[in-house]
């Protein structure tokens, strides 16, 4: 697994080496990279990771929005 802190965030990302996991891995992420589903979670993802952390516990409060 391999990170990298960009401001208040910290994004993960699985390693995709030669081996069984990453073998499995990739074969599932071709599989699914064109669900609709999962493209939504990718932009509502997105959204999040665009918006202020102190926007965000506003708006998770009910408190304001991100745009």
């Amino acid at each position: 697994m391999e990170s990298k802190k960009e401001g208040g965030w910290v994004h993960y990302k699985i390693s995709l080496q030669i081996d069984a996991f990453g073998l499995v891995f990739q074969i599932m992420w071709h599989l699914f990279e064109n669900d609709e589903e999962i493209r939504k979670d990718r932009e509502l993802l997105d959204e999040i990771t665009s918006c202020d952390l102190g926007e965000l516990c506003r708006r998770q409060r009910g408190v304001g929005c991100c745009p």
